[in-house]
């Protein structure tokens, strides 16, 4: 059964932020798609993206896996129940990138609405540097699982060790199967 996608929302940065917070998200459709076009201020090459949910800020909610491929380098890594926060692919850093990358990571929430169910996300993305450093390049795979059933009203986008650029952008989509 094929999914229709319904644009709901997007928040575009015009100065830098901490965060971008969307809240009071509706409960109509049965999943939910979040688009992350976006640059970190910190001083590396790249930072991760960060995804909670209802505000939380308790330490082991999520179980998340992930593989990764970084230039020449891969790997794969698990966190378990260690974190209030999901992290996903890396955005692009504040150092030895041209001004215009930026790093892009597509969310899918599963059952975000459903209060019988645990939510659960998969993520995809990447960046790349713009002045062919080899440690600025990195696409992973990801999905972890909320441990609570509560329905999910807000969601929060931040980058790891530092803000968010100018420019980010953050685009919601409802999924309703067909």
């Amino acid at each position: 059964m094929a999914s229709t996608f319904e644009f709901i929302t997007k928040t575009v940065l015009g100065s830098d932020a901490s965060v971008i917070d969307f809240s009071s998200v509706t409960q109509a459709y049965e999943h939910l798609q979040v688009r992350i076009h976006g640059k970190s201020s910190y001083g590396g090459l790249s930072d991760d993206a960060r995804i909670s949910f209802n505000r939380s800020t308790t330490l082991g909610t999520w179980d998340q896996q992930y593989i990764y491929g970084m230039y020449s380098t891969d790997g794969v890594g698990e966190l378990f129940s260690a974190y209030g926060q999901v992290w996903m692919s890396r955005l692009a850093g504040n150092s030895g990138t041209s001004v215009y990358q930026r790093g892009t990571i597509v969310v899918t929430i599963h059952d975000y609405a459903n209060t019988s169910k645990r939510a659960s996300l998969q993520w995809y993305g990447g960046n790349v540097s713009g002045d062919n450093n080899n440690q600025g390049k990195q696409i992973s795979w990801g999905a972890a699982s909320w441990s609570e059933t509560t329905a999910i009203s807000e969601i929060r986008i931040q980058s790891g060790s530092s803000g968010l650029r100018d420019g980010t952008s953050v685009a919601i989509y409802g999924m309703k199967s067909s």
